[in-house]
C-alpha cells in the first residue's frame, strides 16, 4: 500500500524524496498492471493501461483504455485511484454516441459536453507536471 507521508510543519504534506517517489511510482505501476489483469474483455477488444503517481497528492492514478481492435467504433477510458480501485471518471464513444461521467464530488464541470469534460479531467489527472 502507498502510505501517506506527513509532517507537522503547518499541517502540510511532506514532499517525498527522489528514492521514495521512484518506489511509489513503481508500486503505482504494479497496481495498474494488476488492475489490467483483472479486467475481462471480449476477443474483439484490446485494452491498455498507464499509471501515474502524483507526489503532491500522494495518489496513484490508473487509466485503462478499452477499444475495438479493428476500428475506432468503440472506445472507453476509465480513470481509477490505483490504490483503492475507486472509479474516478469514465468516457465512452460507441458508434458515434459519446458520453462521460466524473465521480469526483468536488469537480466542477468545465464543459457542457460530458464526454469532453470527462476526457479533460482524465487528461489533467494523468498529466505529468512539467518543471
Amino acid at each position: 500500500m502507498i502510505s501517506l507521508l506527513s509532517v507537522s510543519v503547518v499541517g502540510a504534506l511532506a514532499q517525498p524524496m527522489a528514492t521514495e517517489v521512484f518506489n511509489l511510482r513503481s508500486q503505482c505501476a504494479a497496481f495498474a498492471g494488476k488492475m489490467l489483469e483483472e479486467q475481462a474483455i471480449g476477443a474483439a477488444l484490446t485494452q491498455s493501461q498507464i499509471s501515474r503517481y502524483d507526489p503532491r497528492t500522494n495518489r496513484c492514478y490508473v487509466e485503462i483504455t478499452v477499444q475495438s481492435s479493428k476500428d475506432s467504433r468503440y472506445q472507453h477510458r476509465y480513470l481509477y485511484d490505483g490504490q483503492t480501485k475507486e472509479l474516478l471518471a469514465s468516457s465512452r464513444s460507441e458508434k458515434g454516441i459519446r458520453g462521460g461521467m466524473i465521480f469526483d464530488r468536488q469537480h466542477i464541470p468545465t464543459r457542457a459536453d460530458s464526454w469532453d469534460d470527462a476526457n479533460e479531467y482524465i487528461d489533467q489527472m494523468m498529466a505529468e507536471d512539467k518543471k
